[in-house]
């Protein structure tokens, strides 16, 4: 079975809730969008770069270390500007 991007994204996503305040997770991680896999990658839109380069200095390590646990394999996490 092959996930799409955005079931990809959404099961990373509920993993992430349980990690981080509410507000936090409301604030950073709720306005992405999941943009393009390309290999074992998922490319992560934020809203603005300010957006973008907090998510990844501050959630996309994170994310990465949640996706095998969402996935049940390895997957990096990478944010970019919608």
């Amino acid at each position: 079975m092959t996930l799409s991007r955005t079931e990809i994204w959404t099961r990373i996503l509920d993993r992430a809730r349980h990690e981080l305040p509410e507000q936090t997770f409301r604030t950073w991680l709720e306005p992405t969008e999941p943009l393009a896999l390309e290999g074992n990658s998922i490319i992560i839109g934020s809203p603005d770069q300010f957006a973008a380069d907090w998510n990844e200095s501050k959630h996309a390590e994170l994310l990465t270390n949640l996706a095998p646990i969402a996935l049940g394999h390895p997957f990096n996490c990478c944010i970019s500007r919608t």
